[in-house]
């Protein structure tokens, strides 16, 4: 995994409310190196993993169950713990292939330590998180990607790996663009804004986005932030929804059954596809297993 220089995002701000009494965990950030991620994000991350990695439910599901248990963390720590959780999932067969004979489901710890020191380097660990794993996480580090098969380099499955390389010719790209994070797309609602306007809006905000290359409804942020608080989808203005979603366009009379769309742009965005489209079906996950028995 790709290190990255982002030393300063572990440090944390003074509270402007001196009265309000300190979290255990804002304590603990005081007795480290602010240039190293906090203790108890490591052991909110290890806890995490041990729950994901069992992959016994959707991961963002069993993220927002271990968030809830925790309510103790903020939106920062939240967004830190998902992000890391996410990337130790792109990459579990180089994670796992680099620490055996370990098995990351039997050591989230140590998998929680190869993630970190991967995106960030191991100056970013504080010594006494790493402890007596240092050797053995130094070890794993050195492992070359170049020692591991195809399938762990393109952080596949064997079998997955071998049928896109016999189907497409440009599978490298492809490989290459699933091992990284997906970007945040927004949709505009074109019966409530347009999305020139809305793109000037969020640049006006300081956001940093751009228009989507090939969706005309579609805004991309270059971060994650949290929009869901945000009046623009609070209003219905805007929704999160990738830009390949953004582009199917169901072909006359058929029936389209969408178990994640949001909240109004499967059906109501007047858009050639939706007003052609004769009858389409849009629910949530949960009703989808009452609605197909």
């Amino acid at each position: 995994m790709p290190k990255k220089e982002q030393r300063k995002r572990f440090s944390r701000p003074a509270s402007s409310s001196p009265r309000r009494p300190q979290r255990q965990s804002e304590r603990r950030v005081r007795e480290q190196d602010p240039n190293t991620i906090p203790s108890y994000l490591v052991n909110h991350l290890a806890q995490a993993l041990r729950m994901v990695l069992k992959l016994d439910g959707p991961a963002d599901v069993l993220l927002s169950v271990y968030f809830k248990r925790n309510h103790e963390l903020g939106s920062r720590d939240r967004g830190f713990v998902a992000e890391a959780v996410y990337a130790a999932l792109r990459h579990l067969a180089g994670i796992r292939w680099r620490m055996a004979p370990a098995v990351p489901e039997r050591s989230p710890r140590l998998a929680a330590l190869v993630t970190l020191a991967s995106l960030y380097g191991m100056e970013a660990l504080d010594s006494r998180d790493v402890g007596n794993d240092r050797k053995a996480l130094e070890a794993i580090l050195d492992k070359k990607d170049s020692d591991a098969d195809p399938a762990t380099r393109a952080e596949l499955p064997g079998w997955l790996y071998e049928r896109v390389r016999s189907q497409y010719p440009d599978h490298d790209l492809f490989f290459k663009e699933i091992a990284t994070g997906a970007p945040l797309d927004i949709r505009v609602n074109l019966l409530k804004g347009k999305r020139d306007e809305v793109l000037e809006q969020l640049k006006d905000e300081g956001k940093k986005v751009v228009a989507t290359p090939i969706s005309p409804d579609g805004i991309r942020f270059l971060d994650k932030p949290g929009v869901t608080h945000w009046p623009l989808y609070q209003d219905g203005v805007i929704d999160v929804q990738d830009e390949g979603s953004q582009l199917i366009a169901p072909k006359r009379r058929e029936m389209v059954c969408d178990f994640c769309a949001v909240r109004w742009c499967a059906i109501s965005a007047p858009v050639p596809a939706a007003r052609r489209l004769r009858s389409a079906l849009s629910c949530v996950p949960a009703a989808a297993s009452t609605l197909l028995t």
